[in-house]
């Protein structure tokens, strides 16, 4: 499967977009007209991981997600006051102090979570 693509997932689509990372594009804010990956109908579902849970463009993509009436699940880590941690539906944070174990934990989370869907 590419980058962007889907998979059939219990009767249903599971749509799949990566966009960049926020340590080369602190100023991309999302923008639906664009084609960025957020929700564009009440309904959708948006997955916002940000180690710091303080990145501009994650942070945004949440906001935007929300008044289009989407699903906001978040995964944050370092500091337990960051931004991201109050700002989807259902949020998950882990007290990493460090970007490698953060992102490992945020890797078992999503594996965990797929494998319970699949």
């Amino acid at each position: 499967m590419s980058a962007r693509g889907q998979r059939s997932v219990r009767g249903g689509k599971l749509r799949l977009a990566v966009g960049p990372g926020s340590r080369s594009f602190q100023d991309r804010i999302p923008k639906p007209e664009l084609g960025n990956p957020v929700p564009r109908t009440e309904g959708d579902m948006l997955v916002a991981i940000s180690s710091s849970g303080n990145s501009p463009n994650v942070l945004a993509g949440c906001e935007m997600a929300m008044s289009l009436g989407g699903y906001v699940v978040t995964l944050s880590a370092m500091k337990s006051d960051n931004l991201l941690i109050s700002q989807g539906n259902l949020n998950f944070y882990v007290p990493a102090e460090t970007y490698g174990a953060a992102e490992t934990c945020h890797a078992a989370i999503l594996h965990f979570w797929m494998d319970q869907m699949i």
